[in-house]
């Protein structure tokens, strides 16, 4: 979750946390079709709260958009993947959301028959799963799944 550029943080924390954030929250924004979509609406059903903040959600597909509305002005709040709201010029990453709502996008790689360099192709997969890529996938907001 993140918030405009020098706006305080709210807590989230906790579920309870999170619930009373979401329902002070004036505005919240996030793409309605991006992987976080289908986690958020999932998460406003569990906390009991999907009709309440209904009318305060501003959803938009187009990428960064949600990260835009934030950093501009005309959402409070926006909800999205960490990596996507660390880096964004004028929002400040607040933290993720409890582990009882997290998820995760998960990646795969795999070598085509018909590879020119089949063995540069099992390298690369070798190196981005290996040991040494954590620290870079940490630095960039991500989570190795290991």
């Amino acid at each position: 979750m993140g918030v405009r550029a020098g706006a305080p943080k709210p807590d989230i924390n906790t579920p309870d946390a999170l619930k009373r954030t979401l329902l002070a929250a004036k505005s919240i924004s996030f793409n309605p079709t991006g992987a976080s979509a289908a986690p958020t609406y999932n998460m406003f059903a569990r906390l009991g709260i999907a009709d309440a903040v209904k009318p305060k959600l501003i959803l938009d597909a187009e990428a960064g958009r949600p990260q835009m509305n934030v950093a501009g002005g005309k959402a409070e709040l926006v909800i999205s993947l960490i990596p996507e709201i660390r880096f964004f010029p004028g929002v400040d990453l607040v933290g993720p959301i409890p582990p009882d709502f997290q998820s995760y996008v998960n990646f795969a790689g795999g070598v085509a028959t018909n590879a020119r360099d089949k063995d540069g192709a099992k390298a690369l997969i070798q190196f981005i799963t290996g040991p040494t890529i954590v620290p870079v996938l940490k630095a960039k907001g991500m989570e190795p799944n290991k």
